[in-house]
């Protein structure tokens, strides 16, 4: 797995965010929920222009955060996570702006460093909210 881990030594992006699926399989009904009900939404990465061009036509936009669970909770409709890594993510303005309209929008939005922070976030909208 040497392609997961970055030059400093920290799980890259993509290795950080199997760890939360990998998680959420295990947990999910724990919170009353199915495995299925938390997804990746592949929006990041990069592509040559004609390949961007067409996903744009089809509704990809940059900077929608990484996984959605669509749970309603509490004054929450559901919950989206833009996964950082822990060393240096960096969230991009795209990024930012998505989080604050989702959040105006009735979505908790956040934005995690590393696969444990998310857990963490997943929990709290959980047994918080």
């Amino acid at each position: 797995m040497s392609g997961a881990i970055k030059a400093d030594g920290t799980p890259k992006e993509f290795a950080e965010q199997k760890k939360v699926i990998k998680w959420w399989h295990w947990a999910a009904r724990t919170y009353g929920c199915e495995p299925w009900e938390l997804f990746h939404v592949p929006n990041g990465g990069f592509r040559n222009p004609k390949e961007a061009a067409g996903l744009y036509a089809q509704g990809v936009r940059a900077g929608y955060p990484d996984l959605a669970l669509d749970v309603p909770r509490g004054q929450y409709h559901g919950l989206r996570i833009e996964l950082k890594t822990v060393s240096n993510g960096k969230v991009s303005e795209a990024q930012k702006k998505w989080i604050a309209q989702l959040s105006k929008r009735g979505y908790l939005a956040v934005i995690c460093r590393g696969a444990n922070e998310a857990i963490k976030a997943i929990e709290g909208y959980f047994t918080k909210t």
